[in-house]
């Protein structure tokens, strides 16, 4: 009888144990995505779960001087076929990483950008705390704020948006916008080669289209207008699918003084006919 109370309690417990760790889904600390369980059902279709890790460094919060936060915001791929998830997030890992600035150049360290978050955070607080030791006057804290997202997804692509924002001292933060696309069949990141059909003619449009975003005239000069300093108009390295549209957008600094901010704008599909390769969107 003892035996049999025995066992009816450990399967109790167990069933217990088994609801509390199912029941409720944790960040992850780790450097890559977890693996999925052997007895889930294989998902042919990638979808994505957002994360968080936020983590204080320093006298927060009695002193925000001399205080650092990270708070970032991510997503991964929760289900898909395992290799592509793992490229997914293995690019998205470490895209959120280079995002972190670690100073390790300024410090006399080799810079190394890993996909292991809470050590790229870590070097960021270490950071910090090497200049409130150098510097202690210092009274401005440091914060690195990314806030990522699913702007766009069908079954063949989906684009990732991350909002970044820092500050690590001097005349004014850091805000800019990173952009990434994804084959979903392969997990391969898609940059403009793998797009471009008339690359001299999306061009054209696009710069029309920039002075559009701009409230320029069709004839105004954009490096005397205070764009593209050299002289010859590019594509922005950050572009996304969205339902309306290919979005184009240009960070500060990319084209323009800080003090000019971002130019964004989107191009409907049906005006990129021949332009770009549209089959992942149709």
């Amino acid at each position: 009888m003892n035996a049999i109370r025995f066992a009816a309690a450990a399967l109790l417990l167990g069933a217990a144990l088994l609801f509390a760790c199912t029941g409720k889904k944790t960040d992850l600390p780790a450097d890559t995505a977890p693996a999925s369980q052997s007895a889930a059902p294989v998902v042919d279709f990638v979808q994505f779960e957002i994360y968080r890790y936020d983590q204080d460094f320093g006298e927060c919060p009695q002193d925000s001087a001399r205080c650092a936060r990270v708070s970032i915001g991510y997503p991964l791929a929760q289900t898909g076929p395992q290799q592509v998830m793992s490229q997914i997030n293995t690019t998205l890992l470490r895209t959120v990483c280079s995002l972190i600035p670690t100073f390790e150049e300024e410090n006399g360290g080799k810079v190394s950008v890993g996909t292991n978050i809470p050590r790229t955070a870590m070097k960021f607080g270490n950071a910090f705390e090497v200049l409130q030791k150098q510097a202690p006057e210092e009274t401005l804290g440091w914060v690195v704020e990314i806030e990522g997202q699913v702007l766009f997804q069908n079954e063949r692509v989906a684009s990732i948006g991350f909002d970044c924002y820092s500050f690590t001292g001097g005349a004014h933060p850091n805000s800019f916008t990173q952009l990434l696309n994804f084959d979903l069949k392969t997990g391969k990141p898609l940059t403009w080669q793998d797009l471009l059909l008339d690359e001299e003619a999306l061009k054209t449009l696009a710069e029309s289209r920039f002075k559009q975003a701009r409230k320029l005239p069709e004839n105004a000069d954009l490096t005397r207008e205070g764009f593209f300093w050299d002289g010859a108009f590019v594509l922005p390295e950050n572009f996304a699918f969205t339902e309306q549209g290919l979005l184009f957008h240009y960070n500060p600094y990319e084209v323009a003084a800080y003090a000019l901010g971002p130019t964004r704008f989107t191009i409907p599909y049906a005006e990129l006919e021949g332009l770009v390769r549209l089959e992942a969107v149709r």
